[in-house]
C-alpha cells in the first residue's frame, strides 16, 4: 500500500521545510508548493495527492487556502473520498 501523499502549501520556506520534515518523519510522502499557483498545478496534475496541508494566510491564496480558517478546500474539488484538506 503506498504512503499517503501530502501537498504542503506554505509561502515561508522554513515553515514549509519544517512541515515537510515532520510529515516525512511520520511516514507520509510529500510535495511542496511555495504559492497557490504552484499548489494548483500539483493538484491538477497529480491525482495521488490525498491531503493538502495549507497556510491560511498566504498572499494571493486564491483557491487553495481555506476560507476563514475552515478546512474547506476552494480549488481542490476532488471527488475522491480519500482526499482531505487541512489548514494551519
Amino acid at each position: 500500500m503506498p504512503k499517503p501523499l501530502v501537498l504542503v502549501v506554505e509561502d515561508e520556506a522554513m515553515i514549509r521545510l519544517n512541515a515537510v520534515m515532520m510529515l516525512e518523519d511520520a511516514d507520509f510522502d510529500t510535495l511542496e508548493a511555495g504559492s497557490a499557483d504552484e499548489a494548483i498545478v500539483h493538484l491538477e496534475t497529480n491525482r495521488r495527492i490525498q491531503i493538502v496541508f495549507t497556510d491560511i494566510d498566504m498572499p494571493k491564496h486564491g483557491r487553495v487556502a481555506a476560507r476563514s480558517g475552515h478546512s474547506e478546500p476552494l480549488a481542490a474539488d476532488r471527488t475522491s473520498p480519500d482526499f482531505r484538506a487541512r489548514s494551519c
